[in-house]
């Protein structure tokens, strides 16, 4: 198949219609007035959507999910002022900008193009997945206070400035191009962090609270002094395999550094190694 017929399949983008829309509603529940009813639940998946302005008739609309569509353009979502949930997931979206709806709580824009995320501010949104877009920076998230899960898996960060978010307890770094863990250090809601595959060398940052849980699979970690830097947090469970300094493990140095240890890359911590660790490090062969 030539060049110019290939172009010529590309399927365009429908426009929503008030009929099918009309078609898809469901959920009778009272209006927020209590005056009357209306059908509060629109799915509308995998029916190559782009133009979504029928939706600009539709306050009441308080659960959505318009997934894998070929939406661009969320300005038409600004009247639903009552949304609780949003899913436009595996679509078109490049920028995002989203007035600061006040009951959201669920906001998943995961699957999409997206390259910056900046002063999003919703009061209730407590789950915000961004995870496989290509996000680079992150910025002015403060103002979602009740924010629990921020998942940014699979994008292109390569710092984690600004997502230290103080009630955040889960969070997705999977998949970066991280190359240190400062920036976290507010992150004190946080019990496990996942930082498998970016290119981490540097662990400064990392936040004492109820970290316990990390892993670090797949980063660029080549030193043991590098784990100095958890000292005093109570991590009882981390996974370096994967790392240049896995190479021939040396166990009983990572838990002189991180005593709290209870699995090292999956493996439980034995009696023998632990009263191996209280035992003075020797000192490094000095070079001949």
């Amino acid at each position: 198949v030539g060049m110019a017929e290939e172009e010529s399949e590309v399927e365009n983008p429908a426009t929503l219609t008030s009929d099918m829309i009309g078609k898809a509603l469901k959920g009778l529940s009272k209006t927020i007035d209590g005056m009357g009813f209306a059908l509060t639940q629109l799915e509308l998946l995998d029916q190559k959507i782009g133009d979504i302005s029928a939706l600009s008739s539709f306050p009441h609309i308080r659960y959505l999910n318009l997934s894998k569509n070929m939406i661009s353009d969320l300005k038409p979502l600004e009247n639903m002022i009552h949304i609780l949930s949003i899913n436009i997931s595996h679509n078109k979206l490049v920028n995002i900008e989203l007035p600061a709806f006040q009951f959201l709580q669920i906001l998943d824009l995961s699957s999409n193009q997206l390259i910056a995320i900046q002063n999003m501010a919703m009061p209730m949104l407590r789950d915000l997945k961004l995870g496989d877009n290509q996000i680079e920076t992150v910025s002015g998230m403060e103002g979602n206070v009740a924010l629990k899960i921020l998942e940014l898996h699979n994008n292109k960060l390569t710092s984690c400035a600004n997502l230290g978010l103080p009630t955040v307890s889960v969070l997705t770094l999977t998949g970066n191009q991280i190359q240190s863990t400062a920036g976290l250090e507010q992150l004190t809601g946080v019990s496990v962090i996942d930082l498998t595959g970016n290119v981490i060398v540097a662990l400064q940052g990392l936040p004492h609270g109820k970290l316990a849980k990390l892993i670090l699979k797949q980063n660029q970690i080549a030193a043991y002094d590098a784990f100095d830097a958890l000292s005093g947090l109570q991590i009882t469970d981390m996974d370096v395999s994967e790392n240049p300094v896995a190479d021939g493990l040396d166990r009983i140095k990572i838990l002189r550094r991180v005593a709290s240890l209870q699995t090292l890359n999956g493996a439980p911590i034995t009696e023998e190694e632990r009263a191996a660790s209280s035992e003075p490090e020797e000192p490094a062969e000095p070079p001949a």
